[in-house]
């Protein structure tokens, strides 16, 4: 299985756009989200962990393998969200269920690239959708 983060921020909140594929490269979940938090680390973290837990109340047929995890975020930076996910329980918790493990990638193929495409294309899609004002 496969999730993708995309993280953008602005001055008050930060937009954290979800991908989640499966063992066999089809796309089980895309997800935007408005959070609460200027810290992009945390962003990337809460993407993931509503990635987990899509799979863990949806139970799809073909998310059982190992988790590549693949983000935009600098190098510099993934050993500090290395030990976020490491201090996070609730994704221990669901790798130690599952007995997967969770590796952090770059984007090496096409799909890969696509599949950020479309996470990135889920923030600007939750910025733009009709908030329920009425005229």
């Amino acid at each position: 299985m496969k999730i993708y983060t995309q993280v953008q921020k602005n001055k008050f909140n930060t937009y954290v756009g979800v991908v989640l594929v499966g063992d066999k490269d089809q796309i089980y979940m895309m997800n935007g989200n408005q959070l609460q938090t200027n810290n992009e680390l945390s962003a990337h973290l809460y993407g993931i962990k509503r990635a987990l837990s899509f799979v863990k109340f949806n139970k799809p047929l073909h998310a059982n393998n190992d988790i590549e995890y693949y983000t935009s975020i600098k190098d510099e930076n993934i050993l500090e969200l290395k030990s976020l996910i490491n201090k996070d329980e609730y994704i221990n918790r669901f790798l130690s269920e599952k007995n997967i493990q969770l590796n952090i990638e770059k984007s090496k193929t096409d799909f890969d690239n696509q599949m950020n495409l479309i996470a990135q294309h889920q923030i600007k899609f939750y910025n733009n959708t009709f908030r329920g004002i009425e005229r």
